[in-house]
């Protein structure tokens, strides 16, 4: 066994018979059926985990389109990130991870735009490239462990568990299953049509029981594509004027096959209007340029330690968490080289993206959709990345799973209205897997002594941390010194090295930044 310690155990659904020789060939390189796997569960668990990480680039594209000026240029660049990104996860670190659009991330660089007037995205980008090559020089060396390896216990128990509640109470939110108060939806309120969508999520958590029940291999990928199903059935048969607006269910299919085939301007998106948006090199023409913010009595040097530090930090801590995460779904560890392969390639990934005019990518967290499924090897990478490939081409997956086309008609004739239009569909049975995947990494609770307080407090300030802001470099910075903290009122301070000392007082900095 390479790369990776994965748990022994043979998955549910395992197929008795015999490996064929393509398995055998491929095991070889991958060595999933030494740990467990099938060659049908890694096909399966990647495509799943590659269904719901697309929604995320599509939805990243609508919170980056209006800053960067068009859609179809963030689009092509972030999917050409991703897919290069899970190409090298599943070759040099030989597990179920995908490389996908950071909106945590995302939503830094755009707050830093609305926060500092004259600041520009290309500006942005700068300093998100800056963070990167830092980053870069951080996991290619030792240091990178003083970030990583000096992280209290009780803080990466916290990883996985609080992304987990923080995706699930996300993607309620999103899914429309409470609302942004959060309180459980009143379906009195609502249409035909969303009280429909609500009603398949209610019974996709039975599918999902039942499919664990009788041991079926990737519960939650055939669990998402079956509500996919019943959705265009139903949408079709029982909700047409709510589900198409009022078109007929012929004009439906024909709209959503044009978008991929069409050459007359109706496609929403192709390869061709994706090259021709990029703004390739953008960052060096324009990027460093801080005359505007500076005009507007900007600080060039406070905005960039402010910047720098945040991207950092979130990136490095984003991959260690949700590497984390889809590892604790996964019942598998991961060792000390392949998690410095893991950072290396995140941050050199980022430092690509800002050149391509993309906003910044991690291991997303849709990697555990995959990992929960099932996979134990980077095969199930590659299937995802095969995913991401043929989307750079033509936007084939979105006409299957946006959940409606209201407002999306032929008679938009801009190709950059249009994208922007379909990205706005909501991809509520995508949010609702995520909230199975975010339940399923609450298991780590369990591992907490919560009677020992150096333990259980930074757990919990980690959590709600995470949770609370949604920003997991922004709880890791609170549980480290919250653990600071405990470990003087236990009198175990002489335990505290200077080097953990120095972490706390660089992440309470960075906090004082991101709270201001």
């Amino acid at each position: 066994m390479t790369d990776a310690t994965v748990g022994t155990a043979t998955h549910a659904d395992a197929s008795p018979k015999q490996p064929g020789k393509l398995s055998l060939a491929l095991n070889k390189r991958f060595h999933f059926l030494d740990r467990g796997s099938n060659l049908r569960t890694e096909i399966g668990a990647g495509f799943g985990s590659f269904s719901i990480a697309v929604c995320a680039l599509l939805l990243n594209t609508q919170v980056i389109g209006a800053s960067y000026g068009n859609y179809a240029g963030p689009y092509l660049a972030l999917a050409v990130v991703s897919f290069l990104g899970t190409v090298l996860l599943g070759v040099l670190c030989n597990l179920p991870l995908v490389q996908s659009a950071n909106m945590g991330l995302s939503t830094v660089l755009i707050s830093m735009i609305t926060a500092n007037e004259g600041l520009t995205y290309s500006n942005v980008l700068a300093i998100t490239f800056v963070a990167a090559v830092i980053y870069l020089a951080i996991a290619a060396t030792p240091a990178r462990r003083l970030f990583t390896d000096l992280l209290p216990e009780s803080v990466r128990k916290a990883l996985p568990v609080g992304i987990g509640i923080y995706i699930m109470m996300t993607a309620l939110r999103s899914s429309g299953m409470i609302t942004d108060e959060g309180q459980l939806t009143d379906t009195t309120t609502l249409g035909s049509l969303q009280t429909y969508y609500l009603w398949l999520m209610a019974a996709g958590v039975l599918v999902y029981v039942l499919y664990l029940s009788f041991r079926h291999h990737c519960a939650l990928t055939k669990t998402y594509w079956l509500l996919i199903a019943a959705m265009w059935v139903g949408g079709i048969l029982f909700f047409l004027d709510s589900f198409i607006g009022g078109q007929t269910a012929t004009t439906l299919v024909y709209e959503r096959v044009n978008t991929v085939v069409a050459t007359d301007g109706a496609s929403p998106y192709n390869i061709v209007t994706g090259i021709q948006s990029i703004d390739l090199g953008a960052l060096f023409t324009s990027g460093f340029d801080f005359s505007g913010f500076t005009a507007k009595g900007g600080n060039v040097p406070l905005v960039f330690i402010q910047g720098v530090l945040s991207f950092l930090l979130i990136g490095m801590y984003t991959n260690m968490g949700t590497t984390s995460a889809a590892a604790q779904a996964g019942g598998f560890e991961i060792d000390e080289r392949v998690s410095s392969r893991v950072h290396l390639i995140g941050a050199a990934l980022n430092v690509v993206a800002p050149v391509l005019g993309a906003s910044p990518t991690s291991v997303g967290a849709e990697s555990s959709v995959g990992s929960r499924d099932g996979a134990k090897s980077g095969l199930s990478s590659l299937v995802a990345a095969l995913g991401y490939f043929v989307s750079m081409f033509a936007w084939v997956f979105v006409l299957l799973t946006a959940t409606k086309t209201n407002g999306v008609g032929m008679w938009i004739s801009e190709t950059e209205t249009k994208l922007a239009a379909y990205v706005q569909d909501g991809f509520v049975f995508a949010d609702f897997i995520m909230v199975l995947v975010g339940v399923s990494m609450l298991k780590g609770v369990r591992d907490v002594a919560a009677s020992k307080l150096e333990e259980s407090l930074p757990f919990l300030v980690a959590v709600a941390g995470i949770a609370v802001a949604g920003n997991i470099a922004l709880g890791v910075a609170f549980g480290v010194v919250s653990h600071i903290i405990a470990m003087l009122v236990c009198k175990r301070g002489k335990e505290l090295t200077p080097a953990t000392l120095g972490l706390g007082a660089l992440l309470l900095v960075y906090g004082v930044f991101a709270l201001i």
